[in-house]
């Protein structure tokens, strides 16, 4: 999704901040094996934390720990399940995705989905001190005149980007 796709980006990204003056914020996008989060695991994190003028990024795979099903291979650009195998478990690295996030805002697109993978995996049901935002409950609020709030119309028609968005 979006804030993979910036990642090596630096550029277009830093005219995006420019752009919509948006600052201390943390934009986050998880892929998952599936959609339940009782019987599927988040294998990847990817996040871009604007904090001042400073750009900062989180980007990992996560070796899951049941088999992903075919289909998520053939929905996420470039995945593959080797590179999964190789790398940390969600064990492995959740205390440094914590110390990342801090307690800045959280923006993501399908809001409840990735909370509850997050939830699950990262916070362990404890309460997260970060507020979050859904980015198509934003779109909603500040562009109301559109007709369509998914993540692939919103960058096509409020950002400059003209980008296909996929995982």
């Amino acid at each position: 999704e979006v804030v993979s796709m910036f990642i090596g980006r630096e550029r277009e990204l830093e005219s995006l901040k420019e752009e919509f003056h948006v600052k201390d914020v943390v934009y986050l996008n998880i892929v998952t094996s599936g959609l339940n989060p009782n019987t599927s695991e988040i294998i990847e994190i990817a996040a871009i934390k604007i904090v001042g003028d400073k750009i900062l990024k989180f980007n990992t795979l996560i070796k899951p720990f049941e088999e992903v099903p075919a289909s998520i291979f053939g929905h996420c650009k470039n995945l593959k399940e080797d590179d999964l195998n190789k790398a940390p478990t969600i064990y492995q690295l959740k205390n440094k995705f914590i110390e990342f996030i801090e307690d800045y805002p959280i923006i993501c697109h399908d809001l409840n989905s990735k909370k509850s993978f997050l939830d699950k995996y990262i916070f362990n049901d404890k309460k997260a001190k970060n507020q979050f935002l859904d980015s198509m409950q934003l779109g909603v609020i500040l562009e109301p005149y559109h007709s369509d709030y998914s993540l692939s119309y919103l960058i096509q028609n409020i950002t400059n980007l003209k980008k296909d968005v996929r995982n």
